[in-house]
């Protein structure tokens, strides 16, 4: 019986298909919006095609996605136009979709009575989670902005840490990090800097990757700037590139992520000439109406 048995399992074993691995997307640290768009798709992707798996994968941000994209550790992965300019894109690497993050701010204690950006010289600002493009953009564009800050380097998960440690004043998200940092750790009160109408004109005319956007925070509304970037993928099968398109598109008109993600132009490529095109992307973005 027991031979029996074993032998039923070892024919079981060659018959039964291993389950498939699933499509990785690189996103962004817990807390992050990147993080919060990739598990978006993910869903969306499992909902079209009940037979593909999708994973969300939280990682540094931008930059470390390449490295593992290069690694193979990821399948696709969301990347700013920066990282992409300025990192290694591997090569097999293909566009599916472009998005802009969702508007980020940056807070700080109330208790430290920071009002403008001229406020900021000495204080120890997170400017983004390390390996993110955030890390490098934020120093760059408060700092055009007038900032003198002390810019302090930690994972996306040990931001709330160093706030309430005191190794941090504030730092530099969205309102999707603000809730992932508040709830973990019950930080004290934080507050969005508000950027003078000047300000606010530097920022309009700054760079082509950077847009401005308006976010309400207690209650009033605040200048917030959004990143360009996109929805990348390595070596991604025909069917499966369609599959997380769609789901791309999908997700960009629901109410929590509407406008932040969009086809990009048919004809060219995505960045210049870094990234072509997927075919199967193309096949689905020209298909929607314009």
């Amino acid at each position: 019986m027991k031979r029996l048995a074993a032998n039923l399992l070892l024919l079981l074993a060659f018959v039964m298909p291993a389950a498939a691995e699933p499509v990785v997307i690189g996103a962004g640290g817990d807390g992050s919006s990147l993080l919060a768009y990739a598990k978006a798709i993910a869903d969306e992707a499992h909902r079209i095609d009940p037979g593909l798996a999708v994973e969300a994968r939280a990682t540094g941000g931008s930059f470390d996605n390449l490295k593992r994209l290069a690694s193979g550790e990821v399948d696709t992965a969301l990347v700013t136009l920066d990282a992409i300019r300025s990192g290694t894109v591997p090569q097999g690497t293909a566009a599916l979709w472009a998005w802009e993050s969702h508007p980020l701010v940056l807070f700080v204690r109330k208790s430290l009575g920071i009002g403008r950006i001229s406020d900021l010289k000495g204080h120890r600002i997170v400017p983004g989670g390390a390996g993110s493009s955030l890390e490098r953009i934020a120093p760059m564009v408060y700092g055009k902005l007038g900032a003198r800050a002390e810019w302090k380097r930690t994972s996306w998960d040990q931001i709330g840490y160093m706030l309430v440690s005191g190794q941090a004043d504030g730092f530099v998200g969205s309102l999707t990090t603000l809730d992932a940092v508040t709830s973990q750790y019950g930080m004290p009160d934080l507050t969005a800097i508000r950027l003078s109408p000047t300000e606010v004109a530097i920022l309009e005319g700054m760079h082509e990757d950077i847009s401005l956007n308006i976010v309400m925070h207690e209650g009033l509304p605040v200048s917030g700037w959004t990143i360009r970037a996109a929805f990348i993928g390595r070596n991604i099968t025909d069917d499966h590139a369609e599959t997380l398109v769609r789901a791309a598109e999908s997700v960009s008109r629901s109410p929590m992520f509407k406008g932040k993600g969009r086809p990009y132009p048919l004809d060219g490529t995505l960045v210049g000439d870094s990234i072509p095109n997927h075919p199967a992307s193309l096949r689905v973005m020209s298909a929607l109406p314009r």
